[in-house]
């Protein structure tokens, strides 16, 4: 499985951890730049190591792997082997050069196993690339048990947890705040892509959450986010483009926190009623669900988000997606 970059690196070690544990032998690979010296580990069972683009194929021989998950990473050659390609985002997230050439990406989908994260994601991706109905397979991405280890208690007011970032829609979800009076309840997490911290839009965002009287808090890390969800009465999570799946909601809901999502993607499919999602990110629409969710008790269980999204279901998809390509590209 080849490590993607950035926030979906936790995906992919609780994929591999799930592998391990039915047997596969795991190599995650992480893309380095060339500059940074190689390293190998242990995670989880699978071995980490380290990859340039002109190492990775002889690597792969070295280690005899056979079947390559990509990770995002559609354009990496892996030689003649059998690959799954797992999609989180949208295609304009794949190649930020927008350097694409269409039709070959359209054979190489033909030709191999794409999935994606939500059923969302792989209509959109056969739509956009004319595949045939159904030659997307789905992987849900699998939560960190962590998640499920808290247990909600609530009385902190409304959490927005995402980073803060135009298309997460702290802007709309700022002014629903304030159409239905709770700005001085909510709290955004003062974080972003690690080399965003600097940019305009970060720091523009950060001064309205300020200047609307939300509360700005630090950072935080996985169990301590954990600890946020079941402080609060409310998680929000939004997004203004099509968002591959998120993480956020279904994290929030294995802890057992009350849930409004907005916005176009896969955040539907990440949000289990009573909890409700607001298919456009509109003020007035989204403000109402907010109001009314905070009114009432009811969460959906557990178990069913951990029955798709736990690493045990999780993977069991993933096993399957693998288990066709060797069946389809082997023949």
């Amino acid at each position: 499985m080849l490590n993607p970059t950035g926030g979906l690196e936790r995906v992919v070690q609780l994929w591999s951890v799930g592998l391990s544990a039915l047997g596969h032998r795991v190599l995650l690979i992480d893309r380095r730049p060339s500059e940074q010296p190689p390293r190998a580990a242990r995670d989880g069972g699978a071995t980490v190591l380290d990859a340039t683009d002109d190492d990775l194929e002889p690597l792969l021989d070295a280690h005899g792997v056979d079947v390559v998950v990509c990770n995002n990473r559609p354009f990496t050659r892996v030689g003649r082997r059998v690959r799954v390609d797992c999609f989180h985002n949208y295609p304009q997230g794949w190649d930020a050069a927008g350097t694409v050439d269409g039709v070959a990406l359209r054979q190489q989908l033909l030709d191999t196993t794409p999935t994606a994260v939500s059923m969302a994601l792989a209509n959109h991706i056969e739509s956009t690339f004319t595949l045939p109905e159904g030659s997307v397979a789905t992987t849900p991405p699998p939560i960190d048990p962590l998640f499920a280890a808290a247990s909600h208690r609530g009385g902190g007011g409304i959490l927005f947890p995402n980073r803060l970032m135009e298309k997460k829609g702290v802007r709309v979800t700022l002014a629903a705040l304030d159409h239905a009076g709770l700005t001085n309840r909510a709290t955004f997490l003062d974080y972003t892509t690690p080399f965003l911290r600097t940019s305009s839009e970060f720091m523009e965002l950060r001064r309205c959450i300020v200047d609307a009287g939300a509360t700005l808090a630090p950072p935080c890390t996985p169990a301590q986010l954990a600890e946020r969800y079941a402080d609060a009465d409310l998680v929000i999570a939004v997004a203004t483009e099509p968002e591959g799946l998120g993480l956020v909601p279904l994290e929030a809901q294995v802890v057992g926190a009350p849930l409004v999502t907005a916005g176009p993607g896969g955040l539907a499919e990440a949000t289990f009623a009573p909890n409700v999602h607001c298919a456009t990110a509109e003020t007035t629409e989204l403000a109402g669900a907010i109001t009314a969710r905070l009114a009432s008790p009811d969460v959906p269980p557990r178990s069913a988000v951990l029955e798709r999204y736990g690493v045990e279901g999780a993977t069991a998809h993933l096993e399957s997606a693998i288990l066709r390509a060797r069946a389809t590209q082997g023949a």
